[in-house]
């Protein structure tokens, strides 16, 4: 009798499904990025104008986070989906590009919903298209396992696990889209919102409880010797990893939207409408340029920072739960938010534009050293062993990071420039000597940056 394939011998990527799966994360993530991508096609005049433009986009903004975090989810489906499709054929290749034309739609459906306050209409609208996505997600899977592009011999008990999984979403669009036909929504900035966000989270919440996993589907990791602690906490343990994967793909998919919200803060910069003939001409369009190209330079090096400290943390192979997925997401979302901050800062700036500026940074740096914690945690939980002088020196950067943020803010908040507060960033540049003279690393140390051992990458 043949044992059925699980999860562990399921790659995130196989060479049929290579090419597809790059196309779907690409897109996936310059749909997302490119939520944000109106904001501040109308910025306001005056910095004193920036408080009151930031309140009256405020639906525009609640719309883009929850967008932003729905779609993420909902590419976690994809990645879950795929984890077992192994094979491809035309009419495979052909559903997910269908797929895939939705998905690149979101934008739209998320500036109608955010520019008509929820609406009726507009809730019909957007709440059709993600039901057209997670009903896509299904087809897909339905189509592979009849037609066996599956790994061969997959658990039963797997397949139903993940037709579970991916039905619950779009039924709750449904449930949405029919609510928008019969109910009357209050009148105001938010309109239908409110039972969107409602029908949307009780349905992940039910996702979560009625497409629980068997044995089967957990994700074990080989070669690793269980601790004390791991054994306590191992019921725990599995009960949430239990839609656990390699990294591969999340690091792949966050390196894209690092990439495309650095190149959208280039498209903020304003070109001459007149030809340049000469030198002056030249300098002319730098100086007029120049608050722009200085907002620019510094969210690109803080941006990159940020990205430098996620490829350290995700160095070796990571086994990703929803906990380290939502976190994941959580950074993404501030990091995209960060071209429309900095285009405020160098127009029309303020007070308000640079304090905007510093906590989106802020709670970024807040949310990537959450996932940092989140990442130890779990591999104290299975047993991988950890390197103290790593952790003391992540601990180190993570407490100095934070205390030039803090003065940044301070300096923001109190300076009769507040732009000081964006120059205090300049001491992110001093942040890696000083790190390597107070918490100093073993020479020759083959420990991962993120504390726990470093392992060669594993399938998940």
């Amino acid at each position: 009798m043949r044992e059925h394939g699980t999860i562990s011998s399921a790659d995130p990527v196989s060479p049929p499904t290579e090419r597809m799966l790059g196309l779907s994360d690409a897109l996936f993530g310059i749909a997302i990025t490119f939520l944000a991508l109106d904001f501040g096609v109308e910025p306001p005049e005056t910095a004193d104008d920036v408080g009151g433009y930031l309140q009256a986009n405020l639906s525009k903004y609640l719309a883009y986070a929850f967008t932003f975090l729905l779609v993420g989810f909902q590419w976690w489906r994809h990645h879950k989906l795929f984890r077992f499709v192994k094979r491809r054929t035309d009419t495979l290749l052909l559903l997910n590009s269908l797929l895939l034309a939705f998905v690149a739609l979101v934008p739209f459906g998320m500036q109608v919903l955010g520019r008509n306050g929820g609406s009726a209409v507009s809730l019909l609208l957007f709440a059709g298209m993600m039901a057209c996505i997670g009903g896509l997600l299904s087809i897909l899977w339905e189509y592979s396992v009849r037609r066996n592009l599956v790994i061969p011999d997959l658990d039963p008990a797997v397949t139903q696990h993940v037709r579970m999984q991916l039905l619950i979403m779009p039924t709750a669009f449904v449930v949405v889209v029919a609510g928008a036909f019969v109910i009357d929504f209050p009148k105001g900035p938010f309109g239908g919102f409110g039972f969107l966000l409602l029908t949307v989270v009780l349905g992940m919440i039910a996702t979560g409880l009625l497409g629980r996993a068997t044995p089967s589907t957990v994700v074990e990791r080989a070669g690793v010797i269980p601790t004390r602690e791991a054994s306590v906490s191992r019921t725990t343990l599995l009960a949430r990893i239990r839609d656990g994967s390699g990294s591969e793909r999340l690091t792949v998919f966050t390196d894209g939207i690092f990439a495309v919200a650095l190149t959208i803060m280039a498209l903020r910069l304003t070109p001459p409408q007149q030809p340049l003939t000469t030198g002056a001409d030249l300098l002319a369009m730098l100086s007029a340029n120049s608050p722009a190209l200085m907002a620019y330079f510094i969210s690109f090096y803080v941006i990159t920072q940020q990205w430098i400290r996620h490829v350290q943390l995700f160095e070796r192979e990571i086994l990703v739960d929803a906990r380290i997925l939502w976190l994941n997401l959580i950074l993404l979302m501030l990091i995209a938010f960060m071209p429309f901050a900095t285009e405020l800062i160098a127009q029309p700036g303020g007070r308000t534009a640079v304090l905007l500026y510093l906590a989106i940074l802020t709670a970024a740096t807040v949310t990537e050293v959450v996932l940092g914690i989140s990442v130890r945690r779990q591999d104290r939980l299975i047993g991988i062993p950890a390197d103290p002088a790593r952790i003391r020196r992540r601990r180190t950067e993570s407490c100095m990071i934070m205390a030039i943020l803090s003065i940044a803010l301070i300096l923001g908040a109190t300076m009769p420039a507040p732009e000081t507060g964006l120059y205090a960033l300049i001491l992110f540049t001093g942040l890696d000597p000083i790190c390597r003279r107070i918490a100093p690393l073993r020479t020759g140390s083959t420990t991962g940056t993120d504390g726990s051992s470093a392992a060669p990458k594993q399938a998940g």
